[in-house]
């Protein structure tokens, strides 16, 4: 389902847990979301290092850490914070809407 501005619903809000990322496919993406206390961030699942699931790793704060070989990222740039990632991962405009999460992925942020 999607809404006259280009954004696909992916879950409810409540769906998303604020301790662990949550891995959803859209529009043939496979993309990480991470619930904050003000918002949801929606980034490339892979990690740009060596394709390691960002959905599986440790978040804390703003930070994900890959569970392959420790590569951090920074969820709101995208940026590679330590090696061995070298390479951000892209972040994509999220909408929370009525209690619902939606995600365009043809609008990357950063």
């Amino acid at each position: 389902m999607s809404d006259e501005e280009g954004f696909m619903l992916v879950c409810d809000l409540d769906e998303l847990s604020k301790e662990f990322p949550s891995s959803y496919n859209v529009n043939g993406k496979a993309l990480a979301f991470f619930r904050t206390t003000e918002d949801v961030v929606a980034l490339d699942e892979k990690c740009t290092h060596a394709d390691a699931s960002l959905a599986e790793g440790i978040f804390e704060g703003d930070i994900i850490e890959c569970p392959l070989h420790g590569a951090t990222f920074n969820i709101y740039s995208g940026e590679a914070l330590t090696l061995p990632a070298t390479v951000k991962v892209n972040r994509y405009a999220t909408l929370l809407k009525e209690g619902k999460v939606y995600v365009n992925t043809d609008k990357i942020l950063n």
